[in-house]
């Protein structure tokens, strides 16, 4: 445990800490506003949006944040640490994964939590066109497993300006998230509710492009997260099933693969992206990750023992990390 953390007293709930952070509403003026837009190709059926905010001083580190499921660029997490990393001069750049942020029209087919082409594409983009030389990666939720994946997938042939990575509260085992979604009632009414509402919101807009590939039917049979693995995430990527989606699109396996020096921040108390034995062991035992477990932190929020306008640790944390290994000698 990071000494620098005291859980919230107040908030030790993980489920009310992970509520409040969410709901807690944020000061950030017109920073969202602020930002340019760039539509990015990733296939010849896929295109992403990005938002980003870039600095004007040559040599400036960059950060490309990834959102977690059904989330988007304007998260409050994501406008909050874009706005902070601005303040110690990044070049910032908020990627909205296909199908998020509006922007089902820009991509035919659907998404998977093992899919890191989207992230390629910001990641090149911010390469290449901000001219950004040494890069951290941050995820949040299923953004940090995607991240992982793209990791994995260079492996030893990784991008030198690929300098680091950040993952926060990453459900790096999808079939242990996946039960403790399914565990209880308040569960099930509160968090698996609003990703069903989110997907049904998706579906619906993909039905007025595509409504032969998007039948409005298909929710008939669908009341669970499970079961829209089952029925829809499955079969449209080739999976055996829920579980076998589950087993081989889950980052718990690729992780050894990853060369890239990293921070992981997890909480034991997560109530979304609970880790198994064997996956703690794995990042445990890997050199070039700097691992933070916490007994108390909800899901990626992190409320500390402050006032309200001082305690989100983690963006504290995820800055003071990517400030020290990011930022040029000097």
């Amino acid at each position: 445990m990071n000494p620098s953390y005291r859980p919230s007293r107040l908030l030790r709930n993980p489920h009310l800490m992970t509520l409040v952070g969410v709901e807690w509403p944020r000061r950030l003026g017109d920073f969202a506003k602020e930002s340019e837009e760039a539509i990015l190709r990733v296939d010849d059926e896929t295109e992403v949006k990005v938002e980003f905010h870039r600095e004007g001083k040559p040599g400036a580190p960059a950060l490309l944040l990834v959102h977690g499921l059904n989330g988007d660029a304007n998260r409050g997490y994501m406008l909050g640490m874009a706005a902070r990393a601005r303040q110690e001069g990044f070049t910032v750049v908020r990627l909205n994964t296909r199908n998020c942020g509006g922007t089902e029209r820009l991509s035919k087919g659907l998404f998977h939590a093992a899919i890191w082409q989207d992230i390629e594409a910001a990641f090149r983009f911010t390469v290449d066109e901000l001219g950004a030389r040494r890069v951290g990666l941050v995820g949040f939720s299923l953004g940090g497993a995607q991240i992982a994946h793209l990791l994995a997938h260079w492996g030893t042939a990784t991008p030198t300006e690929a300098a680091r990575f950040v993952s926060v509260s990453a459900p790096f085992d999808l079939r242990a998230s996946s039960d403790a979604l399914h565990a209880s009632f308040p569960r099930r009414l509160f968090y698996m509710g609003s990703f069903l509402r989110a997907f049904r919101r998706m579906w619906k807009s993909k039905h007025a492009l595509w409504p032969e590939e998007y039948p409005a039917s298909i929710w008939k049979h669908i009341h669970t997260l499970r079961e829209f693995d089952e029925q829809v995430t499955a079969p449209r990527f080739h999976f055996g099933g829920a579980d076998d989606y589950y087993a081989k699109a889950a980052a718990a396996p690729v992780l050894p693969e990853v060369s890239v020096p990293g921070l992981i921040l997890q909480a034991e108390n997560d109530p979304l992206a609970p880790l198994c034995p064997e996956t703690l062991d794995v990042l445990r035992s890997m050199g070039n990750v700097d691992l933070e477990l916490v007994p108390s932190g909800g899901h990626v929020v992190f409320l500390a023992e402050k006032s309200f306008s001082q305690q989100r640790w983690g963006e504290t944390r995820i800055l003071d990390d990517l400030v020290t290994h990011l930022r040029p000698a000097g």
